[in-house]
């Protein structure tokens, strides 16, 4: 084992994260502030790992092979999928006009429903509602 696995195998972090759940778990802190602390040890550890993150693709770079074994994991390299942009194709630009006019037609005749009311197009035909999942409660900290 090298000096850095010693020295990081050897950073009690995690065990003070499971201490802590088991300051809550024991009665001692409600949910709620479990998860604010937990939110904020999350963002301060995402801000450090976007601060490294360069180096150590660098570091990965080093290996020629795509996955490799280090630090006591796998370490797999490979590219970010590339993005497609067709906002500069009119027939594109066309079609995602026509699909928000229909899906907002479809979001009302679905609130049409809701209130046992029947949508009928100019020709007669009944029009279908979209349909709704409710989702579930979430809490954002900011």
């Amino acid at each position: 084992m090298s000096q850095i696995e010693e020295f990081a195998s050897g950073i009690p972090i995690h065990n003070a994260i499971d201490e802590l759940h088991t300051f809550h778990t024991d009665g001692n802190m409600d949910a709620l502030a479990f998860y604010i602390t937990l939110t904020r040890l999350s963002r301060h550890i995402d801000g450090l790992k976007e601060i490294v993150k360069a180096a150590a693709i660098q570091e990965a770079d080093k290996w020629s092979e795509k996955s490799f074994s280090y630090f006591g994991h796998t370490v797999e390299k490979k590219a970010a999928p590339g993005r497609w942009d067709f906002k500069s194709v009119k027939a594109w630009t066309e079609a995602k006009a026509n699909l928000s006019a229909i899906e907002e037609k479809a979001k009302a005749v679905y609130k049409m429903q809701q209130f046992n009311s029947q949508a009928v197009s100019e020709d007669g035909e009944v029009l279908e509602g979209a349909t709704f999942t409710q989702g579930s409660d979430i809490i954002a900290i900011k």
